[in-house]
């Protein structure tokens, strides 16, 4: 949820041109679907987004696809290739600022996503490039001990309190559903088990617990909860 409201932010910065210095790309890892959960997969959106929003970085590229055409963004055994048009394509004063943000880097596959961790410490610690590309990451994931160690290695990494989360959604529950029920005038009882039905199966999710409520404040039965 963090890491949609923070793209759709961008974006709209983006759309209005308050800063149009900045070039957004975005991926977002899923374990779900095999063709979504690999470095090469989570690299290949990247750069695709960087040459659609900055063609004129695909002066870096063309050497690599020229030779290897559609391949170049197909198979495995390229990552090397794609990683070494990379920190060119940031160096390049057309690339302005870039901004990349990859969500639930957690759920790439294992191999890979440890692959995609050592480049991204070569990116940040390799003398040649440090002080020449102009590009921030924000990477967000469950806690992981592996990629934390990495991660911290390169730059800071904020962590974020399931209890303090946790203690956050309860207030918010709370105060909604007390809302909620002055307007759809509850029983004490039904308010009670309101609040209890979706403390129990928020998971530390907002996101959730606001489209419920929000179906909720819709339907005239108010005796369910998803």
């Amino acid at each position: 949820m963090i890491s949609s409201f923070l793209v759709h932010k961008l974006e709209e910065k983006e759309k209005a041109r308050e800063d149009s210095a900045i070039t957004l790309v975005y991926y977002f890892c899923n374990n779900k679907d095999e063709s979504c959960n690999t470095a090469l997969a989570l690299l290949r959106g990247l750069l695709l987004q960087l040459l659609r929003k900055r063609p004129i970085l695909f002066n870096y590229a063309e050497g690599d696809y020229n030779k290897m055409k559609d391949r170049l963004f197909k198979l495995f055994e390229n990552l090397d290739s794609l990683w070494r048009i990379l920190p060119k394509m940031l160096k390049d004063n057309d690339a302005s600022k870039v901004c990349v943000l990859v969500d639930a880097l957690d759920e790439c596959e294992r191999s890979s996503r440890q692959s995609f961790l050592t480049y991204l410490e070569k990116l940040f610690t390799m003398p040649q490039l440090v002080g020449n590309i102009n590009i921030k990451f924000l990477i967000a994931c469950r806690l992981n001990r592996k990629i934390d160690k990495i991660l911290c290695m390169v730059r800071n990494c904020l962590r974020l309190d399931l209890a303090n989360i946790n203690a956050d959604l309860s207030k918010f529950i709370n105060d909604r559903v007390n809302t909620l029920s002055s307007r759809k005038r509850y029983l004490i009882s039904l308010k009670q088990n309101v609040k209890i039905a979706l403390t129990n199966k928020a998971r530390g999710t907002f996101l959730w617990v606001s489209l419920v409520l929000e179906d909720l404040g819709k339907e005239d039965d108010l005796t369910k909860v998803p």
